[in-house]
């Protein structure tokens, strides 16, 4: 005697999963990276990874990226039939680069003739990069700081930049930061003497200076007067001597100076 029975078998059609990220598995923080998945045939997808993420999205964007977007996002793909749903999974990677701002130490304003240091501190930077108007690119190039030697002219006035670098492997990031400097003119003065006077006659002694600010000008027995053009009066004879004018010029936050002399008999 013979029974029989039938059942029926349901294979569901699967395919691979690709799982990719974007721009690069690499990427710098604060950059927008870009999470895609596909597989033919698929009814949906399910992504979780690193920071609590998770999609039902074949496609998302996180941005800007931090540091705790770093590690394995894995995607699972559903393939159906109407009677049963099968997983198939896909792991993509993402590394995170740390990039911090740098912060500058350098004056605003220096006076013309000083020399100019500056340095650039930024954690975790593999290289340096500073440009600006005094700056040879070839010496300043990968130096966290730079030194440009007196004396500085004004035309060494601008914006400077640094630029740190960050890396992983062949991937680079870069922040930068500029401040501005101003050199302060310090031009030369021109004085016009007085002739010899005769016991008491006054005395005229003028200084210029273009660009000057104030004027101070002092010489023998304690005399001083603080105007360009200045005046002994009724000197005696032991006010014969070097008289000395020093010139202001004004700059964003400093005052600079220079100084000539004359005699006076």
């Amino acid at each position: 005697c013979t029974r029989s029975a039938v059942t029926c078998l349901s294979v569901v059609a699967t395919n691979p999963v690709n799982a990719s990220a974007s721009p690069a598995n690499i990427l710098c923080q604060g950059a927008n990276l870009t999470l895609n998945a596909s597989a033919g045939g698929a009814i949906g997808f399910q992504w979780l990874g690193p920071n609590a993420f998770s999609s039902n999205n074949a496609l998302n964007n996180i941005s800007p990226v931090g540091l705790n977007n770093s590690g394995p996002y894995s995607v699972t793909a559903l393939f159906s039939n109407n009677v049963i749903t099968c997983p198939m999974t896909a792991v993509v990677t993402v590394s995170v680069i740390a990039v911090n701002q740098p912060l500058i130490t350098m004056p605003n304003s220096i006076c013309q003739g000083d020399a100019l240091y500056a340095t650039a501190q930024a954690n975790g930077a593999i290289g340096w990069l500073w440009t600006g108007p005094a700056i040879n690119p070839s010496v300043a190039a990968n130096y966290s700081s730079i030194s440009i030697p007196a004396p500085v002219q004004p035309t060494a006035s601008g914006v400077y930049y640094v630029t740190a670098k960050y890396g992983l492997g062949t991937y680079t990031c870069a922040s930068s930061s500029s401040v501005q400097l101003s050199v302060v003119p310090v031009n030369s003065i021109t004085i016009i003497p007085s002739p010899p006077v005769c016991v008491p006659d006054n005395a005229v002694l003028v200084a210029s200076a273009i660009g000057a600010t104030g004027y101070n000008w002092v010489g023998p027995l304690g005399w001083s007067y603080p105007t360009a053009n200045a005046t002994v009066w009724h000197p005696t004879q032991a006010a014969s001597g070097i008289y000395t004018v020093t010139v202001y010029f004004k700059g964003l936050n400093i005052t600079c100076s220079n100084t000539n002399t004359v005699q006076l008999t």
